[in-house]
């Protein structure tokens, strides 16, 4: 039988793949590829054999991205193992022992933002993530498994802002996100179990900020939610660099307010204050603040699986990713509705009777803002605008990692 001579072009698209095949040092595998070369007029199937590992650099560069992903209190809970070219990521339940991880939502909401990240920074590195949720069923430990393969496209544009993501307090400027912008972030949702809709219109918009301010009331009212807050504070950069936690500096306080906030660490000198009616004209500078927004954000999801909350996490990042790209800041507010969610369920988390009725009516309230139905669920909230950028960001750990040949 005869076989077709292939051109000069076929046999350069041909030697690009086996490039692309040699930089990616993979366990030994089979790669079966079927590549359609636009001027051939059949299909050739390539069979490729390389005996190779990803290198342990690689890997750990692919890690670190991964941990870059955002936390509650930045408290990082995640750890990987790693076996050949498949990377476990672990869930750490004892990182965030706060009242806001309830059923490890917030926890999950973080992993699925580090796996999101670790996806795309293998992209970069021509390796495509293939996400198995939950694979080892007898361990709920194990939140994924993603498995690398090499992957034939040019990588991801959105590797270089990895490192640039960061959450965003300041004061917003008074500029509208354009529309086409918004339709490029809703885009980021690849999935029908979830959803991303935006509030724009600004009555609406003070209405949201008042009620998501409710979470600083509770920041300073509550002692188990202020004492787990303060233990996470780090108040240098030295500090920072050595203890998990928010840099003081991410807050962006004026000095007075610096000041003040140093002391409200004593719970004893805070509940002076509050006694003086402190903490609602705190709550009211900071809901000016959340009225900067040009926009409220909800990832809003058709249940409330593990599996729906590693979603919600994946499509967090993959949307903030996308807005540092386009040049907008994002700012978590996810009190109420992590908080208002656990208490609507019967769990009051040891909250008093008062702060328990503040928590249901306004998640009541978001939820008609939004226009969540009876079987909709929050996933996250954020505001959404154009800023300065941040003065500082927290730091982010080396990978906690076990290698296993």
């Amino acid at each position: 039988m005869a076989h077709k001579q292939l051109s000069v072009e076929e046999r350069e698209e041909i030697q690009q793949v086996s490039c692309a095949m040699k930089e990616v040092q993979s366990t030994t595998i089979v790669v079966i590829m079927e590549i359609i070369l636009p001027k051939m007029s059949r299909v050739y199937n390539l069979f490729i054999i390389y005996p190779m590992s990803i290198s342990r650099e690689v890997l750990l560069e692919i890690l670190r991205d991964a941990c870059r992903a955002p936390s509650g209190d930045n408290t990082q809970p995640w750890r990987f193992l790693v076996k050949r070219n498949i990377i476990y990521v672990i869930n750490t339940p004892e990182k965030d022992t706060s009242l806001f991880n309830w059923q490890q939502r917030t926890n999950y909401i973080a992993l699925g933002a580090c796996i999101e990240n670790l996806c795309v920074s293998a992209l970069g590195k021509r390796l495509r993530a293939k996400v198995a949720l939950f694979p080892e069923h007898a361990d709920r430990l194990i939140v994924a498994a993603v498995t690398l393969t090499p992957e034939r496209s040019m990588g991801s544009g959105l590797v270089p802002y990895l490192a640039k993501r960061a959450s965003n307090r300041k004061k917003y400027l008074e500029k509208e996100v354009e529309p086409e912008k918004l339709s490029t972030l809703a885009s980021c949702v690849h999935d029908d179990k979830s959803r991303l809709t935006f509030i724009t219109e600004r009555p609406s918009l003070e209405r949201v900020a008042r009620i998501v301010s409710v979470g600083e009331r509770l920041a300073l009212e509550n002692k188990s939610i202020h004492d787990f807050l303060f233990a996470h504070i780090t108040w240098s950069k030295e500090e920072d660099s050595k203890k998990h936690g928010f840099f003081i500096d991410t807050f962006e306080f004026a000095p007075p307010q610096r000041v003040a906030f140093r002391l409200f660490r004593h719970w004893n000198i805070l509940k002076l204050f509050l006694s003086l009616g402190v903490s609602k004209a705190i709550v009211k500078d900071i809901e000016k603040v959340h009225a900067t927004a040009a926009a409220f954000g909800a990832i809003i999801i058709s249940n409330e699986t593990p599996e729906a909350f590693l979603q919600a996490g994946m499509v967090l990042e993959r949307l903030w990713l996308t807005a540092t790209k386009a040049g907008l800041s994002l700012q978590p507010t996810t009190t109420v509705h992590f908080l208002g969610a656990r208490v609507s369920a019967g769990d009051s988390g040891g909250l008093s009777s008062e702060h328990q009725s503040l928590l249901k009516q306004n998640y009541v309230a978001l939820s008609r803002e939004f226009g969540l139905n009876s079987s909709e669920r929050f996933g996250f909230v954020f505001r959404l605008g154009y800023a300065d950028p941040p003065s500082a960001m927290t730091t982010r750990f080396e990978p906690k990692v076990l290698f296993e040949e």
